[in-house]
């Protein structure tokens, strides 16, 4: 059995919307301590919601990665339209 290919659309139903953040974004932070444990790197996420929640992820600790990611010069952005 293979995989299905999922249409890539906005969510209009609240209900549907907070489920699948809440899979999606607990499932993005499962990989990036993957990627931590694995291959011994440094990872901040930091998630704001459609309700401006924020949800943070830090290994070993976000401000602590977010500091040293600023003070870098110059450090490059990455947005949806890199990929």
């Amino acid at each position: 059995m293979g995989w299905q290919k999922i249409k890539i659309a906005k969510i209009d139903i609240k209900n549907h919307l907070h489920v699948t953040f809440s899979k999606r974004c607990s499932g993005l932070s499962k990989k990036a301590s993957e990627l931590c444990t694995l291959c011994g790197v440094e990872i901040a996420i930091i998630i704001f919601s459609h309700s401006r929640k924020a949800y943070s992820f830090g290994y070993a600790n976000v401000e602590s990665i977010n500091d040293r990611f600023l003070s870098r010069n110059p450090h490059p952005i990455y947005n949806t339209s890199n990929f």
